[in-house]
């Protein structure tokens, strides 16, 4: 089995339910003990974004940088996961979904492992699509994981500052064909929108369908060269007296 872990996200939550004061050290106890799982912590890159925002600008504008102690935190965790058993991998350039995603597929599809995806971001859910692949995270608004790219480029993101088309709220999403607007999305730029969308909806794509379609791009995984994310695979060397001086360090 192979279990990749959001490390940005994961570590965050850790972070803010842990009331040990020992957050680092359980860390590394857990990943320096797997009982027989490869684990992979996968981390954003510091200009993860510019992918996406040269798609769209305003993508995550909105989100606020964690504090400089998590960022901190962060970091050291980066360090010591490296001297644990664990893999760790961070690709330039590249946001941490996007790496956990080609992973994920790579794993499941072509060596035929079960792969668990730790992480509660319910965006990372449309791997579930793939067999022998589960995320943890629960779903988004009862929308099934083959469907979440759809809503997203349709209804919006706050988050993520993707406002979607619109006019088109929850009460369209319910009502819409969307096997014949997934088609539009991803049709010619030429192609009519669907027939049963209001006329609001309808007018927005009508008049700007690039900008809607590259929504469309934007909310899914985007494609990494496989050579590239080996480059930047690094298997961990165990090594627990050094962890130990590491944790003695910030005493804990």
């Amino acid at each position: 089995m192979i279990r990749i872990y959001d490390g940005n996200l994961v570590v965050r939550q850790r972070l803010e339910t842990d009331t040990t004061g020992f957050c680092l050290r359980n860390l590394y106890l857990e990943a320096a003990n797997p009982h027989g799982v490869l684990d992979i912590w996968v981390f954003d890159h510091p200009a993860g974004n510019a992918k996406r925002r040269d798609i769209y600008p305003d993508y995550k504008a909105n989100r606020e940088p964690p504090a400089e102690d998590v960022q901190a935190f962060m970091r050291l965790w980066q360090e010591m996961v490296r001297l644990t058993p664990a893999f760790s991998c961070i690709v330039p350039g590249y946001e941490g979904d996007d790496v956990m995603a080609h992973l994920a597929i790579r794993y499941a599809v072509q060596h035929q492992q079960t792969v668990e995806v730790v992480t509660r971001d319910a965006d990372i859910r449309q791997l579930e699509q793939i067999p022998r692949i589960t995320v943890t995270a629960q779903s988004l608004k009862d929308v099934p994981p083959n469907l979440i790219r759809l809503y997203k480029a349709t209804v919006g993101d706050p988050s993520d500052n993707i406002k979607g088309v619109p006019g088109f709220g929850v009460k369209t999403w319910e009502g819409c064909d969307k096997r014949a607007l997934r088609d539009w999305f991803e049709a010619p730029f030429d192609a009519a929108p669907p027939t049963d969308l209001p006329p609001k909806c309808k007018n927005a794509m009508a008049a700007n369908p690039a900008h809607f379609q590259a929504l469309y791009r934007l909310v899914g995984f985007l494609p990494i060269e496989t050579e590239l994310v080996n480059q930047h695979l690094v298997a961990g060397r165990h090594d627990p007296d050094a962890v130990e001086t590491m944790l003695a360090q910030y005493l804990m």
